[in-house]
């Protein structure tokens, strides 16, 4: 396989050890300004030698990355500082045929679209529903008082220029 890139102008910055591997693989392909689709696979190596692909059933997308760590590292005698077991990651090209066309099959990108479904889904379920709680937990007042104002906003918008010389003319 070829590497994409095998610059050390790519740094990838992970901060904290609590995100999940999906959006690592995310912010990977960020870094390096590509789409899941250009790549076969990303490697992560860690100190000890292992390596693992991103989005293998060895290293799936919605595992948290310090539970990866301490389930792969033998000799854990670590003080909480999971990332620093972290070697590199590793962008691999996307396998293709003989006639320079991609190989659909692709098992990883499969399972990044899935994972990233379900990762978009909880977001918007998480946004919904906070709205709603702040919505729900005002009282009946301030909704109906909110509704009136987008009411009465949408029609005070409706202008109309009927002609030139005549006056604008508001319409409700």
């Amino acid at each position: 396989m070829n590497l994409i890139y095998n610059e050390n102008k790519y740094i990838l910055k992970i901060e904290k050890d609590d995100i999940c591997i999906g959006i690592i693989q995310e912010n990977i392909l960020k870094t390096c300004s590509l789409i899941i689709y250009n790549i076969e696979n990303t490697e992560v190596i860690l100190k000890n030698g292992k390596t693992f692909i991103l989005g293998s059933n060895d290293c799936i997308f919605k595992e948290i990355l310090s539970n990866f760590i301490k389930n792969n590292v033998d000799d854990i005698t670590l003080s909480n500082d999971y990332l620093t077991q972290i070697d590199k990651f590793i962008v691999y090209d996307r396998k293709r045929d003989e006639n320079g066309n991609v190989i659909k099959n692709n098992l990883i990108i499969d399972n990044y679209n899935t994972w990233f479904n379900e990762n978009e889904n909880q977001k918007y379920l998480n946004y919904s529903s906070s709205s709603y709680t702040h919505l729900y937990n005002n009282d009946n007042n301030n909704i109906i008082s909110l509704f009136s104002n987008i009411f009465n906003n949408e029609l005070s918008n409706r202008n109309i220029n009927l002609d030139d010389n005549q006056y604008i003319k508001t319409i409700y």
